[in-house]
């Protein structure tokens, strides 16, 4: 069993951990790299839903990159497509992009204003983690379960104690 000192210590080292994990994907990493998590099949089989992605801002993109980029159809959310085709229009650039696994392009043209970076690496199902330490559920699975032993590991001390005390008087 665990003496009161290390529980304390295994909680906060929980809550600090889990803390950080949820704070990885929300901030801008040196050298412009931001985590993502896959939320769709779009893009399977190179990258599936729950893969943890890293994205890397780029000074240019070219056809065949995978990019992150706001989707302005879908408030405060991201997607990672394909570039199929860069137009020039009005002499501005724009990518038309695309889904592995959807059978066609992108109906809009993505400005490089809306690009946030390139994907340079892939990490498999790590993204689940992130998502489940972000939800409301994982920050009760984290957070308030170790709480609740805490509480119920000082109770039992205190019974422990109530009962050595009733016994010695007797």
């Amino acid at each position: 069993m665990f003496t009161r000192n290390k529980s304390y210590r295994w909680f906060f080292l929980l809550f600090i951990f889990s803390s950080l994990l949820a704070l990885m994907t929300k901030i801008t990493w040196p050298g412009k790299i931001r985590l993502f998590t896959v939320q769709s099949g779009s893009m399977a089989p190179a990258i599936n839903p729950g893969d943890l992605i890293l994205v890397r801002e780029e000074p240019f993109y070219q056809v065949g990159d995978i990019i992150t980029f706001a989707d302005f159809s879908l408030v405060k959310r991201t997607t990672t497509h394909r570039i199929v085709e860069i137009n020039w229009l009005d002499e501005k650039q724009f990518y038309l992009t695309k889904g592995d696994a959807n059978p066609v392009n992108d109906p809009y043209l993505i400005e490089p204003g809306l690009v946030l970076g390139k994907v340079f690496k892939r990490v498999n199902r790590l993204g689940f983690v992130f998502d489940f330490i972000s939800s409301r559920e994982g920050k009760i699975f984290l957070l308030f379960i170790p709480a609740l032993v805490i509480v119920g590991q000082e109770l039992m001390v205190i019974i422990f104690e109530i009962k050595k005390e009733s016994q010695e008087r007797s």
